[in-house]
């Protein structure tokens, strides 16, 4: 079986996390992301934000695309020469500038437009996630717990609002100075981050648009258990690392670098220099049952949060009573059609009665049809005429 389609939830790597996990991860984003949904306020209306939606996918599109072959280039480029083998750079994330510097180093000012380009983008997403934070902490946090809030003069809830602002963005840097001290790639540790907060999120939000009966106990409840677990999940990953026969990653070597390029910590015989390096593999040895657990691909994160979110969420939600008095309008359109369509209304076929049962339940008005003559029509007309 070719291993890009091993269906084992342990292989990091494969169509069935790129699908399955990106699939939730983009609807994630694009539906439950408070800083997606702020722009969607910006528009004017529904239509525009559709509009926008769909635009901004082709971008997207256009950004993955480009991604994808900035990778095989960097591959085709350093697969006999890995930068990282022969210690020019200290982990994988330098690969991108290091390529614009090899590639572009002959075109004065390109490379620093490159790296100012790149740190653009960065800063302009980062800066609408801060304003996402702060806007998610005033509204859900401070409005309904500090009752002063209303009094306050709009200075005074713009000077909070930035001090918050200021603070998260502390925060961030924090965050990303510490992300600096791990090996790992940047992408899959943000991949790995998305999917532990986000999954848990998605599953909230379609527990209430596609479940009417959903509470907000069961909300509750099964955001907390589904942010437990997939913490877990994340933190159980770098206690017991996945095995290398999960991570496989394409083969390179250092046989193509330059001798003066090269780093040597110690002794090393040049022809080994020469030739590609291959550690011999593994002996089989039998996973214990937290290793096999804390295996699972990154990928897999968010539809684990948002399945476990669901299902939590149901049972808790069922077991409080439910809810009652739902707005029909918080609950997503296609509900309402696929009700319609299982209840459907149809026309009732006429119950028989007895003649006792129909008398008692029939008007006196049926009396006077001409189709049912009765003896309370027969009184009235042998009933003289006041004229006779």
């Amino acid at each position: 079986m070719d291993e890009s389609f091993d269906p084992d939830p342990r292989k990091r790597h494969t169509f069935w996390t790129t699908v399955t996990g990106g699939t939730f991860v983009w609807v994630a984003i694009y539906s439950a992301n408070q800083a997606q949904v702020q722009r969607y306020l910006a528009c004017k209306s529904e239509k525009e934000a559709k509009k926008a939606i769909l635009l901004n996918w082709f971008g997207m599109i256009g950004v993955t695309f480009t991604a994808c072959m900035c990778g095989l280039i960097m591959y085709a480029v350093y697969e006999t020469c890995d930068p990282v083998k022969a210690k020019r750079i200290s982990n994988s994330n330098q690969l991108t500038p290091l390529l614009v510097l090899d590639i572009l180093s002959h075109m004065p000012g390109i490379p620093g437009l490159f790296i100012a380009s790149a740190f653009s983008g960065t800063l302009s997403t980062i800066s609408s996630g801060i304003n996402a934070m702060t806007a998610v902490f005033v509204e859900d946090i401070i409005k309904p717990n500090w009752r002063s809030w209303d009094y306050l003069s709009d200075d005074r809830r713009a000077l909070i609002s930035k001090f918050l602002a200021m603070t998260f963005g502390g925060l961030t840097m924090l965050v990303a100075g510490l992300t600096s001290l791990l090996d790992e790639n940047v992408m899959q540790l943000i991949r790995s981050i998305d999917g532990i907060f986000l999954g848990p999120l998605l599953g909230i939000f379609t527990l209430a648009a596609l479940f009417p009966n959903s509470n907000s106990k069961g909300a509750f409840v099964a955001m907390l258990f589904s942010s437990v677990l997939n913490l877990l999940l994340g933190i159980g990953s770098q206690v017991y690392p996945p095995a290398v026969k999960f991570t496989k990653k394409l083969k390179t070597s250092a046989a193509g670098c330059h001798l003066f390029n090269i780093t040597i910590a110690s002794s090393t015989n040049v022809t080994s220099l020469l030739t590609t390096i291959e550690t011999p593999p593994a002996p089989n040895k039998t996973n214990s049952l937290f290793e096999d657990i804390f295996s699972l691909s990154y990928g897999y994160y968010t539809p684990v949060g948002c399945l476990t979110a669901v299902m939590i969420g149901l049972l808790v939600s069922m077991v409080t009573g439910g809810a009652k008095d739902v707005d029909e309008t918080l609950i997503a359109p296609i509900v309402h059609t696929i009700h319609k369509f299982i209840y459907k209304k149809k026309q009732a076929a006429p119950v028989l009665e007895s003649g006792v049962q129909l008398l008692e339940t029939t008007p006196k008005k049926f009396f006077n049809t001409d189709h049912h003559p009765s003896n309370l029509q027969s009184e009235k007309f042998l009933t003289p005429s006041p004229g006779n």
